[in-house]
């Protein structure tokens, strides 16, 4: 009966991962991307809340054509504790539409989340991480809140 269970579960997991696909993102009508980052863990304990937004069409686009590019994985990927989480938003006018999240376990394992499916997508962690500063993030002594963020690492990098 236990065996029927579990090859019942493994069944549905690999059935729901064959369901899930990357929205084409390509021609969706993007104005602005925020991204918001919390962190949990580790080195990015107490910095949480940090916002920033990008208006750049460059930058959109290349963001637009990364997330088409992921590949779907196993939701066993991410099943250790998020160390750091990072949510990614299209605006377009007033829709304000959540287009995936970024979650780095405490074993630095990477995993994209759209719509409830998991994908891997090494390039688009690194190109966000960039945009975020995530390693001046980590760098910071102490905690932070969105003032330090946009006062202590947005602005001198910006200069």
């Amino acid at each position: 009966m236990l065996i029927k269970k579990i090859l019942i579960f493994f069944s549905s997991t690999i059935l729901l991962s064959c369901v899930c696909s990357t929205e084409d993102y390509k021609d969706t009508q993007v104005d602005t991307i925020k991204i918001t980052f919390d962190g949990a863990k580790k080195e990015y304990v107490g910095k949480y809340g940090l916002s920033i937004d990008i208006t750049d069409k460059n930058v959109i686009d290349q963001i637009k054509i990364l997330v088409n590019q992921s590949k779907s994985t196993s939701v066993f990927r991410s099943l250790r504790p998020v160390m750091h989480r990072t949510s990614v938003f299209f605006i377009n006018n007033e829709e304000n539409t959540k287009a995936f999240e970024i979650n780095v376990n405490t074993e630095n394992i990477v995993t994209i989340i759209i719509d409830d499916c998991y994908y891997v997508n090494e390039e688009l962690y690194r190109y966000i991480a960039a945009l975020i500063m995530l390693e001046e993030i980590k760098n910071y002594n102490g905690s932070m809140n969105q003032e330090r963020y946009e006062l202590e690492i947005i602005v001198p990098n910006n200069m």
